[in-house]
């Protein structure tokens, strides 16, 4: 079998070079890497923030089941409360 190249309608014959930015602001719809980076790394705060809720709220859930009526209750609560801030801090990372 052999291959056969098709050329599209209006497509360059070679490879079309593009010159380096001079220094200075880039063009409206260039963003920058650093801004990204920043926006990951903070995402990723979130992320590990609503995993240790998470853990520690399951933690609390564990511990009710070995307790007093009293005691189980405020774990309860408390546990809920840890969930809530877990998916809050779960939707800001979106």
């Amino acid at each position: 079998m052999s291959a056969v190249i098709i050329p599209l309608p209006g497509a360059a014959v070679a490879p079309v070079l593009t010159p380096k930015l001079p220094p200075g602001r880039p063009p409206w719809n260039v963003s920058s890497i650093q801004r990204g980076r920043k926006l990951r790394a903070i995402r990723d705060s979130w992320r590990a923030r609503a995993d240790e809720l998470e853990a520690r709220a399951r933690d609390m859930r564990e511990r009710a089941l070995g307790f007093a009526e009293g005691y189980a209750a405020y774990c309860l609560e408390e546990a809920a409360s840890l969930q809530a801030q877990a998916l809050e801090a779960r939707q800001r990372c979106r």
